[in-house]
């Protein structure tokens, strides 16, 4: 039987700073008074991407040495708002 036990390992990697991602006041939405809203852009670099995928391996590599039958790497994380294509789900 598969899930009987799990365990799981998270990377957390820290960006370089990069001129694509950034904070600006969105020019169309505005809080309950009238303040501009933050908007976020933020995609991963090609830096980022390494960091995560060093991070997943090395997770996978604890997780066989603790006796796994089975690893399932996810880089980015679905479930923490990235899409396939390392944008937030909103495309950001």
């Amino acid at each position: 039987m598969m899930f009987n036990r799990t365990a799981g390992l998270l990377a957390i990697c820290e960006d370089l700073p990069e001129p694509h991602n950034r904070v600006t006041l969105d020019p169309e939405r505005v809080d309950g008074n009238g303040i501009p809203a933050a908007k976020v852009t933020y995609r991963l670099s090609d830096n980022s991407h390494a960091m995560l995928a060093h991070g997943a391996a090395r997770a996978a590599e604890a997780l066989t040495a603790a006796g796994a039958k089975l690893t399932a790497p996810e880089v980015p994380m679905r479930v923490a708002g990235w899409a396939p294509d390392g944008h937030g789900q909103d495309g950001h």
